[in-house]
């Protein structure tokens, strides 16, 4: 049992990568227009735990993590300064430029398609699992479009509509399908990872002092490469 528990603890491994992001955002047409997701791109750790004994056929981890991600929107609006009216009339003169930053704490599942991973040059994986994050920091710019200029840039709150431990967490559904290159004559690896987001609490836009009510729900794909030791 204890040379058992010496292996166990020997095979743990650790993974760093970094990622680019391509974006996707659902939001009301009705009061958005022209909406056009920016590139984004993370880095992240994640530690992997065996959990499936020698024996079985599939290598089994849990992989707890944490990651930076940084990404945007862009979409035209209306805008409704302190002090106005507040009727719509279907106006969507106001560009809207969100930028925003997340810390993310991924728990997944990670599950290999072979029980000899150091042993082969080439081996695929998926994981699967949930992801808690929170929103370091969000910053707009909004921009009359029809003279360009500028109405207000700083930062501002991106609270979810169903809140999640507070207004600035969030969660998505993570998935991931990877291939990892054994180096020569060692046990790292190179890893190359395709991975989908799917956030399950749409974020509230307000704008600039509830200038603007625009909820939307946004998804990624990313495309990362990495290190496995």
């Amino acid at each position: 049992m204890a040379q058992f528990e010496d292996a166990h603890k020997r095979n743990i491994k650790y993974q760093l990568i970094g990622f680019a992001l391509v974006n996707s955002y659902a939001n009301d047409n009705r009061i958005t227009s022209n909406t056009q997701a920016t590139m984004g791109a993370g880095a992240g750790f994640r530690m992997e735990l065996p959990i499936s004994r020698q024996h079985t056929d599939r290598d089994v981890r849990f992989a707890p993590g944490i990651e930076i991600i940084t990404e945007g929107v862009n979409f035209d609006s209306y805008y409704f300064a302190q002090g106005y009216s507040i009727l719509y009339d279907g106006n969507m003169a106001y560009n809207h430029s969100i930028r925003m930053t997340e810390i993310c704490i991924p728990l997944v599942m990670r599950f290999s398609f072979t029980k000899k991973e150091e042993s082969l040059k080439n081996y695929f994986y998926c994981t699967a699992g949930w992801e808690l994050k929170y929103t370091l920091q969000a910053k707009t710019t909004i921009t009359n479009t029809a003279d360009g200029s500028q109405i207000y840039s700083g930062a501002i709150s991106l609270p979810y509509e169903h809140q999640f431990l507070g207004s600035n967490e969030g969660n998505d559904i993570v998935v991931s399908l990877g291939l990892n290159h054994n180096l020569f004559l060692s046990k790292h690896s190179v890893v190359f990872d395709l991975g989908y987001r799917y956030g399950l609490s749409r974020t509230i836009y307000t704008g600039n002092m509830n200038s603007n009510n625009v909820l939307f729900r946004g998804s990624n794909i990313s495309f990362g490469i990495g290190l496995r030791l």
